[in-house]
């Protein structure tokens, strides 16, 4: 079964939405400006095409019943009413974009298998007062993390490794006060503005 590409975009008398179990492409923008959307169950999904619920304003419920691989780029972006995600076990990719301006969310549960967190991932999450990332991580995207103004303290996994956390990740995070890093991972130090404009900054652990 396929949704293809802006199959239900601005299809604004849809409220909750249940994906079937056999879904094996959810296509490009299928359910983008979908204003009154607000519940999401996805049962399984074998590609996830880009910006799948962008700008679905009212989201405020998403989850998910079984493993998936990877999040699309842009596939929450701009839901403004995201308040809380838990992430599958199995997902090892999140996009670029993915929760990009998503103002009022607080919360992310990552799976234990994730490895990459790509470009703006979570760009401009202003609420996102905690950060508990997986032991597995990877790697991190440009200004995946920036301006999540609510941060007020991090802890990146040994698993980090070299050339892996890319320029601005944490820019503009203006109420982080507490970071340890496994410095030992990055040979050739730490990439440019990473920690740019957090101006609360006053506790940097190295180990």
């Amino acid at each position: 079964t396929e949704i293809q590409s802006h199959a239900f975009s601005e299809c604004n008398t849809i409220e909750c939405l249940t994906l079937p179990d056999s879904l094996s492409l959810l296509g490009d923008y299928a359910f983008y400006d979908c204003n009154n959307l607000t519940s999401v169950v996805i049962n399984s999904v074998d590609k996830f095409g880009w910006c799948a619920f962008y700008l679905c304003r009212k989201l405020n419920n998403v989850s998910f019943t079984s493993p998936i691989d990877s999040l699309g780029s842009g596939a929450f972006s701009n839901c403004l009413d995201l308040k809380a995600i838990a992430l599958p076990q199995g997902m090892t990719y999140i996009g670029n974009y993915a929760f990009y301006h998503c103002p009022s969310l607080e919360s992310v549960k990552f799976p234990s298998t994730l490895e990459t967190v790509d470009d703006y991932a979570f760009g401009g999450c202003q609420s996102l007062k905690s950060l508990y990332l997986p032991t597995n991580l990877k790697s991190m995207g440009s200004e995946s993390f920036y301006y999540c103004s609510s941060l007020t303290e991090l802890d990146l996994p040994e698993s980090l490794i070299l050339k892996s956390i890319w320029d601005d990740v944490f820019t503009g995070c203006k109420n982080l006060e507490t970071i340890t890093l496994p410095f030992t991972n990055f040979q050739n130090g730490v990439y440019t503005n990473v920690f740019r404009g957090c101006t609360r900054l006053n506790m940097v652990i190295l180990k």
